[in-house]
């Protein structure tokens, strides 16, 4: 069930936006979090046989990234053209 988190307590001056494209699917780091500012993003991951499993389905104002699931593989894939801001995890 998404979860919408309080914008971090960073100075907007130091936050940077990114865009992504329908259908791109967005770089994952282990110290990166995406704040969706505007559109929706699925997060997945694999089994075993390579299947893909839908973690969850994420949109405005939810706080996503690699930090917050330790998931092995984890892939963000954008359904809509989106705008994130870039934060780094604590």
């Amino acid at each position: 069930m998404p979860t919408t988190l309080p914008s971090p307590s960073i100075p907007s001056a130091k936050l940077r936006q990114q865009v992504f494209i329908r259908r791109e699917v967005m770089p994952t780091h282990h110290d990166i979090l995406w704040r969706i500012d505007h559109g929706a993003v699925r997060t997945q991951t694999r089994n075993e046989d390579g299947v893909a499993i839908t973690l969850g389905y994420w949109g405005v104002g939810d706080l996503i990234g690699y930090p917050l699931s330790k998931i092995k593989p984890y892939q963000i894939e954008c359904l809509t053209d989106i705008k994130v801001t870039v934060s780094r995890s604590a």
